[in-house]
């Protein structure tokens, strides 16, 4: 999880969530993730936890941000997912105000539902402030709270804020403000002094060479300046321009709004095979190859998600960078992308040598749409040989596809390692023959493309 003083990242993210929902081997109901300096779980959901962890917003957002896990019961960390709707009814209102009336300046944060192993788990995640420190308003029993308190997130816990930190996060303000000064003074010095104007947002009061003028109070609560790094500039000129009269907008017309909670589904490998069987219209495309990084092979279809998602070969191999599995998955998949761009458009993946007559019959079936239903594993294992010696033109996606996933589904989690394998092959194989010349290569490459 990494720090970002303006946050760009999803915080949502496969990435981020895998690492999270990082499961023991063996033991699939307990997560290996400990509760650190940007991780709190808690076994149970309502408004009323969130107030008695209204300490943790505070010190998340005094150091790097961080993220609240409901549905996870600590020592041990075993899933228990959560229950009813009261997370999904979450309104921005009432967990805003309740912030707002304890600690100030604001506190930003977004919610996410995420379901994982069949359960729902609800996360809220707290922007690092861009306005240390936050400070306590008032006392409150229940989050065990004091008026006049900064509190910091250190290993697990969330405390009242040490000197060295304090000191440390005081200076980082003085730095930010040094820099923000230094900014003003190069754009004085580009613009002019003689054609430079102050404004002070307080008072309405904007001053230059030739005079001053007021803006109405009334206007002031509604200016607001675009974020560094919210917006790309070029040559220095603003990639935004504002032309026109400000005009107000009376109060009763303004709807307060509230905020979705964003609901994503963790990616296995059943998931990754059946969307890519299925054909599926898939939203999220980067997630699902960013989700094979995570897996315990690499042999899983990747170019008809980069299609999808309309990712480039850099687009994929910065996004493979970008992971922090460890899995060996995670290299292969990488090398297996990288070769796509020394990949002649027109050329045909290689094929296995001579099939046996066993096999040659089988390829006869496919050809013939007259493959069974539910082969034993010995006939399978030699239907799949000859799937692999398929050409783009010899592939009947609305007929072969369905047969694949009915296997998938019945007889997948039996098969023998090599069957495993050699299925998982044939989805590379598919997927490399009808999507990998449709595929944007850009300038990433290097060695030549993986036999199949």
């Amino acid at each position: 999880m990494t720090r970002s003083l303006v946050e760009t990242h999803n915080p949502f993210s496969e990435n981020a969530l895998k690492e999270i929902f990082k499961v023991k081997a063996g033991k699939p109901s307990v997560i290996m993730s400990r509760e650190n300096n940007r991780l709190e779980f808690r076994e149970t959901f309502s408004l009323n936890a969130c107030k008695d962890k209204l300490r943790t917003f505070a010190a998340f957002a005094n150091n790097q941000g961080g993220y609240l896990v409901f549905g996870v019961k600590d020592r041990p960390r075993e899933l228990k997912g959560i229950t009813g709707t009261a997370f999904d009814d979450l309104k921005t209102d009432k967990l805003t105000g309740m912030l707002n009336e304890y600690f100030a300046p604001e506190i930003h944060w977004a919610a996410h539902e995420y379901e994982f192993e069949g359960m729902t788990f609800g996360l809220l995640y707290v922007y690092e402030s861009q306005a240390k420190p936050v400070v306590c308003l008032k006392h409150c029993d229940a989050a065990k709270c004091k008026e006049g308190e900064i509190y910091y997130r250190y290993r697990g816990r969330s405390e009242a804020i040490r000197y060295p930190e304090l000191r440390e996060l005081l200076d980082e303000v003085r730095n930010q403000e040094r820099v923000l000064w230094m900014k003003f003074l190069e754009n004085i010095a580009k613009i002019g002094v003689q054609n430079a104007a102050i404004m002070d947002t307080v008072t309405g009061e904007v001053t230059g060479r030739s005079g001053s003028f007021l803006i109405d109070e009334s206007l002031l609560p509604k200016i607001s300046f675009i974020k560094e790094g919210h917006f790309v500039e070029s040559n220095a000129a603003p990639a935004l321009k504002l032309i026109g009269d400000v005009e107000v907008i009376d109060s009763h017309l303004i709807q307060p709004t509230r905020r979705v909670v964003k609901k994503t589904k963790g990616i296995n490998l059943p998931d990754i095979v059946n969307a890519f069987l299925d054909q599926e219209d898939v939203p999220d495309a980067a997630e699902y190859i960013s989700a094979i990084c995570y897996q315990t092979t690499s042999l899983l279809p990747v170019y008809y998600f980069m299609i999808q998602g309309r990712l480039s070969v850099e687009d994929v191999i910065a996004l493979i960078d970008s992971s922090k599995s460890t899995s060996q998955a995670r290299r292969k998949l990488k090398e297996r992308v990288s070769t796509a761009a020394s990949r002649n458009k027109d050329q045909e993946p290689a094929q296995p040598g001579n099939l046996n007559a066993t096999a040659a019959d089988c390829r006869r079936k496919v050809s013939n749409r007259n493959l069974p239903d539910s082969p034993d594993e010995i006939e399978l294992k030699h239907i799949l040989t000859a799937i692999l010696t398929l050409c783009r033109n010899e592939i009947d996606t609305k007929y072969l596809f369905p047969r694949l996933k009915t296997w998938f589904e019945n007889s997948y989690s039996g098969m023998d390692t090599y069957a495993k394998s050699l299925f998982r092959r044939v989805l590379v194989h598919l997927d490399t023959v009808l999507y990998a010349n449709s595929v944007s290569y850009g300038s990433a490459g290097g060695g030549t493309h993986e036999s199949y």
